[in-house]
This record gives structure tokens, C-alpha cells and sequence, in this order.
């Protein structure tokens, strides 16, 4: 094997962050945000764990799936996390679902929309 072989499979790799969560258990905290756009520890924020990990992985194609009141998460996001425009080939690309009731929510892909 060749080295440098072994990352070949992580640069093709997109990971898939489901950011939706109303968060129930943490009731007083979500209430005007998703569990994922929580603060923790002062400027970070639950979602940084996971993209951190993902980063340090070798993971820089990311994908996150927003639900439930993500605007304060998509903030976070653009800001937060611009740096990566410098890492070669790396990205965060959100969808946002759009629901219509508390049971029907549907994620937009291409043409496609698709259940969650």
C-alpha cells in the first residue's frame, strides 16, 4: 500500500449531521433555538463537538439537516465555521426542512423532497 493511501476513502467521505432537534428534555434552553445551536462552555456551541470531530477526522464535506428552529443555528454556522473555505475541497452545505405540522416534515433535495 502506498503511503497516504489509507485517507484516500476519507476525502471522498460526506458526513451527514442531523441538526434538528426540538430538545425536549432541555425545555427551557430550546425554546427559542434547536438543541444543536445551544451554547456550551461560552462561544461554542453543541454542533461544533460533531463538526470538530468531523474535521479532525479528515472529514471536511459536511452536510447539516436542520429542523426545527434553525436560524440562530444557520447564523452560527456561517459565521463560526467560515474558516474551513480554506482547507482545500472542504464544505458545510445545510438543508432546511420545512414543515407543515408537528408530524410532517420534508428535507429538499435536488427535484426530491423526502421525508423525516
Amino acid at each position: 500500500m502506498k503511503v497516504g493511501a489509507h485517507h484516500r476513502p476519507v476525502r471522498r467521505t460526506i458526513a451527514l449531521v442531523l441538526a434538528g432537534s426540538r430538545g425536549s428534555r432541555l425545555q427551557d434552553l430550546t425554546e427559542n433555538c434547536a438543541k444543536p445551536a445551544v451554547h456550551f462552555g461560552g462561544k461554542f456551541r453543541i454542533i461544533d463537538f460533531v463538526l470538530s470531530n468531523c474535521v479532525n477526522s479528515g472529514v471536511h464535506r459536511i452536510g447539516v439537516l436542520t429542523q426545527y428552529k434553525s436560524h440562530s443555528l444557520l447564523r452560527h454556522l456561517q459565521h463560526g465555521w467560515s474558516f474551513l473555505w480554506r482547507i482545500r475541497s472542504a464544505s458545510i452545505a445545510v438543508r432546511a426542512a420545512w414543515c407543515w405540522s408537528p408530524v410532517a416534515c420534508w428535507l429538499h433535495f435536488g427535484r426530491q423532497l423526502v421525508a423525516i
